[in-house]
């Protein structure tokens, strides 16, 4: 186990709408530079103790999170450690993963001059990884984070059939309620993720719903994941 004692750092938020966001931690009382461009990709919002607030669209986030690239809609919150050296970064990563923790975005440098690094958690929350910053090795444009090696396949390549209606409108899927209690379509005993977007479309070449499993054939769609938020 590495020495180093990482530091609780930063939470990064994704958000949708920028503008939105700032005004409403403005009047939380959070201080808010002054002339913030609220058209901007991130924004840094820093607490009087140290720590920092990260607003960040998708534009920022899909630089430096290939788990959000994967699943946007699985993704709100990264919760920042620093560590102190670069090599830190890369042997807790490595010990994490080893340990059988997910590794979400594999150690990279990141075009702000730090070393970075995301491991998910028990639970799925996204726990980042950050070295101090090295001004020499800012970059710029910036390109997109490496994917880890042992992302898995597309579960897009495991159709679902869901009934459809006498009048051929998908039945209504079974329902339950999520971690921020709104309700999400049960995919429990599929093989898809929990936070798993489907579309349902129409596919009557595929093999209609209960074949070999002694339930009646009838006509079915497909649920894809990934085409609209869970």
């Amino acid at each position: 186990m590495s020495e180093s004692v990482p530091g609780l750092h930063m939470l990064n938020l994704f958000v949708a709408d920028m503008a939105a966001s700032l005004d409403f931690y403005r009047r939380l009382g959070i201080a808010v530079p002054a002339g913030q461009d609220a058209a901007a990709a991130r924004v840094q919002l820093r607490m009087p103790g140290g720590f920092s607030l990260e607003l960040d669209t998708a534009e920022s986030a899909r630089l430096w999170h290939a788990g959000w690239r994967a699943d946007p809609a699985g993704v709100s919150v990264v919760i920042g450690f620093w560590l102190p050296t670069r090599e830190a970064v890369d042997e807790r990563y490595a010990e994490l993963t080893s340990a059988g923790y997910a590794g979400r975005q594999p150690p990279f440098d990141a075009f702000w001059g730090a070393r970075w690094a995301i491991v998910a958690d028990p639970d799925g929350n996204d726990i980042a990884l950050m070295s101090p910053v090295g001004e020499p090795r800012r970059t710029w444009p910036p390109e997109p984070s490496p994917i880890p090696e042992n992302r898995p396949a597309s579960p897009a390549a495991q159709p679902i059939c869901v009934p459809l209606t006498a009048t051929g409108d998908p039945q209504a899927l079974p329902r339950r309620t999520s971690r921020s209690g709104a309700a999400s379509p049960d995919v429990s005993e599929t093989s898809l993720p929990r936070r798993t977007a489907v579309r349902v479309c129409a596919a009557p070449e595929l093999p209609p719903w209960g074949v070999g499993s002694g339930v009646s054939r009838l006509p079915c769609a497909v649920r894809q994941p990934h085409d609209l938020p869970g």
